[in-house]
């Protein structure tokens, strides 16, 4: 009932009051505007004349109670209760009946079992003229996805060189997708929409960019074990979890506590150069998870791309076993050297002495010892102008500024082993900031790129089919008795949708004007053979031809009238329809268009 294209019959009984029948009810909710529903009174014999409730159904009968677009029909059927009525007699009685009393009131087109039949025709045939553009419509569309399962089926699979063959057709069609993923070319309609998920996880390259870019945001938030703050109690800023807050006394005392434990030939105030990489082996120490954490996750992206590219080039049962048999032993392959290159990658940083030769380092170096001098340089001056800030300072008397350079030139820390931690602290963050910026571009460059992006073209290519095990092949590509039965009644419903398509071609320049008393009126748009283009407008043969339907015919015999070709295409007549079906009238002039 809820299909748009089916016609309602809401069939009451007069037995009852029609307002407690439910089928009413589901009429309405399936047909909310009453523009497909036809109601059917049975049983009207069953009311008493001059009743109120015969009033009432008379009322209903003339569609004025429950409105449908398709009004009302009553019918009186056969008593079982009365013995064996042959269909003749049914009719005889019926007519009888409906000739008596109020009944004899209403239109005759809305009572008995023969009009019923011409009403029911001319409604069913409305409403397929009416469907017919959209109809075609959803058959394309449904065509279109067969077609487009049988293409992804591929050729019957039977001998293994069928098998090979189909696998590198698949081959061909994921190079070439993975290829256009890779370098960032979203042009085919495997991609779709990129504001979905799956859309998005299609766009490897546009994936792999951003989980790169929250490495290197994430590791340079995290990636330092320690983070120097003013004081302990009010740090000003959020301190990321997992990174110890300390402040930079404490962290010298640390230096200090260590160099002595590493104490070596150097003089005093000078540092042992390996101090440096002792504290940055403590320092970078959460390098190795978030690295690993994020190789991990571009994996997993890698794998679920693979899966939806082999999900569209291939047929379910094939792209299953392509993914397990292939696919998978590859990635996991992938994924060993993945994390084998990410260990090569942190073993320096870990195991070796700093080396550099950047520039940046010399740069950072300066810029970190002069920003903790100018903190201490403000610090002296503030207490000698007894002033909380140095943003504005007025001196309004005489003031001897000697003291001032002699507290400017004095070393702030006499304990020459305190210096030598400051300046090892100082070192190890310049050189951590240089590592950080090479380590983040070498993950992304040696191993997520190298290892694994770049790799995914040769992963299933024509020449691994050429070289791929029979055995294997036949495994992967071999038609499993699904898929037979899959291609069988694809091929079958194709085949029904594109006779029906055919079928409501031929009646998409027909349509139907309105009926009465058995007769259906289909304007048909056509040129005779003798027309003369010269002729104007006003003198064009347009025609409406009026097709009496036989009243005992079948809706094929009634659907006869309008089975032409359009005579347009053909450029001669319709043959003449016999004289006792067709009666042809002149009509006004009808535009030239295609009516449906």
């Amino acid at each position: 009932m809820k299909e748009p294209r089916s016609i309602i019959l809401a069939v009451v009984s007069a037995k009852n009051d029609y307002a407690n029948q439910i089928v009413l009810k589901l009429a309405r909710a399936a047909d909310k505007k009453g523009t497909r529903t036809l109601g059917v009174i049975t049983k009207p014999d069953t009311l008493i004349a001059g009743s109120e409730s015969e009033a009432m159904y008379v009322s209903l009968a003339r569609n004025q109670d429950v409105e449908f677009r398709l009004g009302w029909h009553v019918l009186k059927n056969m008593d079982s209760e009365t013995g064996t009525w042959s269909l003749a007699d049914r009719d005889i009685k019926e007519e009888e009946f409906f000739s008596q009393g109020i009944w004899g009131e209403l239109s005759q087109s809305l009572l008995g079992i023969d009009t019923l039949r011409k009403r029911l025709s001319k409604v069913l045939l409305g409403q397929i003229a009416a469907e017919l553009p959209s109809l075609i419509n959803e058959i394309e569309i449904k065509s279109d996805d067969c077609r487009r399962r049988l293409e992804k089926l591929g050729e019957p699979r039977a001998t293994l060189d069928e098998q090979r063959l189909y696998l590198l057709h698949i081959s061909q069609l994921f190079q070439s997708l993975i290829k256009a993923a890779v370098d960032g070319t979203y042009n085919d309609p495997f991609f779709g929409d990129a504001k979905s998920e799956p859309g998005y996880q299609k766009r490897i390259r546009a994936v792999v960019q951003n989980l790169n870019l929250d490495f290197a945001e994430r590791i340079a938030k995290r990636g330092h074990h320690r983070q120097i703050v003013d004081s302990p109690g009010n740090t000003g800023i959020l301190i990321p979890k997992g990174v110890t807050a300390i402040t930079r006394e404490k962290f010298m005392d640390h230096i200090q506590h260590l160099m002595q434990r590493t104490r070596g030939r150097e003089l005093p105030g000078t540092f042992n150069p390996m101090i440096v990489a002792d504290l940055f082996l403590e320092q970078s120490a959460p390098w190795e998870e978030i690295t690993q954490s994020h190789v991990e996750k571009v994996w997993k992206a890698a794998e679920e791309f693979i899966s939806l590219t082999t999900a569209y080039v291939a047929d379910p049962a094939t792209a299953k076993a392509l993914f397990q048999k292939v696919f998978q032993p590859a990635l996991n392959q992938r994924m060993d050297c993945l994390k084998a290159k990410t260990a090569e990658l942190l073993t320096p940083h870990k195991t070796s002495h700093p080396i550099t030769y950047n520039h940046y380092f010399t740069e950072t170096l300066q810029k970190v010892h002069s920003k903790w001098c100018e903190d201490e340089y403000t610090e002296i001056i503030q207490n000698f102008l007894e002033v909380p800030s140095l943003e504005s300072v007025y001196l309004g008397s005489y003031k001897d500024f000697r003291p001032l350079v002699t507290a400017l030139m004095r070393r702030p820390e006499p304990d020459m082993n305190r210096f030598a931690c400051s300046e090892a602290l100082d070192c190890m963050e310049a050189y951590y900031k240089v590592a950080l910026k090479r380590f983040v571009d070498d993950i992304a460059i040696e191993v997520i790129e190298a290892k694994l992006i770049s790799q995914l073209n040769s992963t299933f290519s024509p020449i691994t089919v050429t070289s791929m095990a029979a055995d294997l092949v036949s495994s992967i590509a071999g038609e499993s008795e699904e898929n037979r039965a899959q291609r069988e009644q694809l091929t079958k419903q194709l085949d029904i949708l594109m006779k029906g398509s055919e079928t409501c071609k031929r009646f998409i320049g027909v349509r139907v004007l309105g009926a009465g008393n058995g007769a259906i009126q289909v304007a048909h748009l056509f040129k005779s053979a003798s027309h003369d283009p010269s002729d104007s407008d006003e003198e064009s043969d347009d025609s409406t031809l009026e097709v009496k339907l036989p009243s005992d015919g079948p809706f094929s015999r009634e659907a006869e009238g309008i089975q032409h070709e359009r005579a347009e295409e053909r450029q001669v007549p319709d043959p003449p329809l016999p004289e006792e079906y067709i009666t042809k009238k002149k009509s006004k002039k009808l535009k030239k268009r295609d009516v449906v």
